[in-house]
């Protein structure tokens, strides 16, 4: 429970920061059938998915926050000056 806390926290810092003309958007992800690539390639492989899912939001200067959750969720905070979350992301 205190993880989400964590989360709750860090969204409201977000909301709190952000400029006036800037949008957030909140983005929850499950990467469907990771059980599957557990089961085919060995928790290793899918640790090393997990770990590149992580990397690539990393990659995104709109991407304020990201949180891997548990197992295949994670969830992130986009924060952009877009209206719509394609061109928000894409930027």
């Amino acid at each position: 429970m205190a993880e989400y806390e964590g989360v709750v926290q860090q969204i409201r810092k977000i909301l709190e920061h952000k400029a006036p003309e800037e949008h957030v958007f909140l983005i929850s992800a499950d990467l469907v059938e990771f059980k599957r690539i557990n089961y085919l390639y060995g928790a290793e492989k899918g640790t090393e998915l997990l770990r590149s899912v992580e990397k690539a939001l990393e990659t995104f200067p709109s991407v304020r926050f990201w949180k891997h959750l548990y197992a295949d969720r994670f969830i992130f905070a986009v924060v952009s000056r877009e209206r719509q979350i394609g061109s928000a992301v894409i930027r």
